[in-house]
């Protein structure tokens, strides 16, 4: 079973954990010639033009200055885990710290993250510090999402194999890979709606805040069922362990809708 996450605009810094070494292998060399020439265009802007940095990388003005500090270094960049590394809602949700040896072993490979910088990550794989939205947009090379697309469109089949997998990405970084007709009966994009009263009404929608922190205990459910050992290879198996987690499963023909009545 693979999981696919998006990653999180808010990471960790290198000197916020003592964990051990981070990984030293990459998820597929067929990723590195990418990766360079987009570390090195966003390195590049960063340290040529702040201002135009911030526009390209969507980089709030509260935190133009230290982003691009960073965003300079990339290229010698000490790296964590990405498990580690990124901090946002998804991960609290998954909450990394109260993994088990096993649980961790698990999540390190099963665990593919999407990025803007680095294409995709293995749980495990090191990553700097950086801010690279999937949005980004550089002046030397245009929209990073069409580059990563045919480079991802040969990476991720055969990383992922016949594996069933769940996919539990936001919309910007679906957009950097999608299966193919072939392969899409075994990849289950995951929905998480709230059900709440709106205008007097009652109704289920998409509330970001809430979606990402599911989304992010699901990733974890799913990663300790795979500990256990327990086979998960359809979208009634995620329902299930869906199902322990409060969440109603509604199968849709998008995949796998999943309503918090909460």
């Amino acid at each position: 079973m693979f999981v696919l996450l998006p990653p999180s605009e808010s990471k960790h810094l290198d000197d916020a954990l003592r964990r051990r070494a981070p990984a030293t292998f990459t998820v597929a060399p067929e990723l590195v010639a990418t990766r360079e020439t987009i570390l090195a265009a966003v390195a590049k802007l960063c340290v040529r033009d702040e201002n135009a940095a911030g526009t390209a990388l969507s980089l709030p003005p509260g935190e133009l200055v230290e982003a691009c500090r960073r965003n300079a270094g990339l290229l010698d960049a000490p790296s964590l885990p990405a498990l580690d590394r990124y901090s946002g809602v998804v991960y609290q949700g998954f909450d990394t710290p109260s993994l088990t040896k096993a649980g961790r072993r698990v999540a390190e490979r099963s665990l593919l993250i999407f990025s803007g910088g680095f294409g995709v990550v293995r749980g495990g794989e090191g990553v700097p510090w950086y801010r690279i939205p999937a949005s980004s947009r550089l002046p030397e090379l245009g929209a990073v999402t069409p580059i990563w697309r045919p480079v991802l469109a040969r990476v991720v089949p055969a990383l992922i194999g016949d594996e069933f997998t769940v996919d539990l990405r936001s919309t910007d970084y679906r957009a950097m890979w999608k299966p193919a007709r072939a392969a899409a009966e075994r990849v289950v994009a995951v929905r998480v709606l709230q059900r709440r009263v709106s205008t007097g009404r009652e109704v289920e929608q998409v509330v970001s805040y809430h979606s990402k922190l599911v989304k992010g205990r699901l990733a974890r459910a799913l990663v300790d069922a795979a500990t256990r050992r327990r086979r998960i290879e359809s979208a009634d198996d995620v329902a299930a362990i869906a199902g322990v987690l409060g969440l109603v499963a509604r199968h849709s023909a998008g995949g796998l809708d999943l309503v918090d009545a909460g």
